[in-house]
């Protein structure tokens, strides 16, 4: 492949990942609230994970320490998560997923669920197993370039 041939296909890539991240933002399943990338990516950390700093939750997030705050500010309002400080260190503060939390993470996942199978219904075994492998490998290699 010429350096060209691999410029050009970087960029399509680069717009077939912003169409397809607009689609999923889209598609989201409604909860009682609208939430945004940054508060979903922090219901679905502390779900996935437990409790967490709100430090390492703006760093895993790839956010300000200010940003995240303003997330979980959001979280907290709605009844999603909850901060607890740390009993060795007052200064630390851990956010807390709640059970109104929990219960809109088990919605979400579940409807996200229901259409992308209907999405990957479409598709073929080979196509499916194909795009899998390279979005694993792919966010193996991001994430290996973070660390």
């Amino acid at each position: 492949m010429t350096e060209d041939e691999l410029r050009q296909l970087t960029e399509l890539l680069q717009v077939h990942i912003a169409r397809l991240h607009r689609a999923f933002t889209k598609m989201a399943p409604p909860t009682e609230v609208r939430l945004t990338a940054n508060e979903l990516f922090v219901l679905w950390y502390l779900d996935s994970r437990g409790d967490a700093k709100i430090s390492d939750l703006a760093r895993a997030a790839n956010l300000s320490s200010a940003a995240m705050t303003q997330t979980c500010d959001v979280l907290e309002a709605h009844g999603y998560l909850r901060r607890r400080r740390s009993e060795a260190d007052r200064r630390v503060v851990y956010a807390v997923i709640t059970d109104s939390g929990r219960l809109a993470m088990d919605r979400i996942r579940t409807g996200r669920t229901q259409q992308l199978l209907a999405i990957f219904r479409q598709l073929g075994v080979d196509e499916l197993r194909t795009l899998t492998g390279i979005t694993g490998r792919i966010v193996e290699i991001l994430e290996r370039q973070q660390h």
